[in-house]
């Protein structure tokens, strides 16, 4: 008894279990990577000081925050 399958999805079971096997556990690896460990978030990475006058101080603070579960540890800051 021959068994004929129109459906290509259906004619190749092993491949198309191991394509949603893949897509699944990469999706999954990528969500554990943003859950665990640091996660630094700025909710403002960059600031417009406009025209500044020479010889006046400039200032300006930005938030940090870290939205992992470990202690996000900044070791070295370089002005840009």
């Amino acid at each position: 008894m021959e068994i004929r399958v129109k459906n290509r999805w259906l004619a190749k079971p092993p491949a198309v279990l191991l394509a949603v096997a893949l897509i699944l556990g990469l999706s999954s690896f990528a969500w554990a990577a943003r859950t665990h460990g640091p996660a630094i978030f700025i909710p403002q990475p960059t600031y417009n000081a406009g025209k500044i006058v020479e010889g006046k101080i400039l200032t300006h603070t930005f938030v940090i925050k870290n939205r992992g579960t470990q202690d996000l540890v900044i070791r070295n800051v370089k002005p840009g």
